[in-house]
């Protein structure tokens, strides 16, 4: 896909999306800009982990 076709399917998303959500999502996004490309892929691997391995970290806590 190119950058105008996800731009446009960006859009498509947000009209789904609950309006509670946006507000969250902007703030998402602007807390992207300015950072370089190993610190979001770090925040990515992370996210992953945390969505992945739930289970794994309460274990872990407890």
């Amino acid at each position: 896909m190119t950058t105008q076709q996800l731009k446009q399917e960006v859009v498509k998303a947000l009209d789904q999306v609950p309006d509670e959500v946006l507000s969250e999502l902007l703030a998402y996004l602007h807390s992207l800009q300015g950072k370089d490309e190993a610190s979001i892929q770090r925040a990515r691997h992370l996210r992953t982990i945390f969505t992945e391995d739930s289970a794994l970290l309460k274990a872990l806590a407890e």
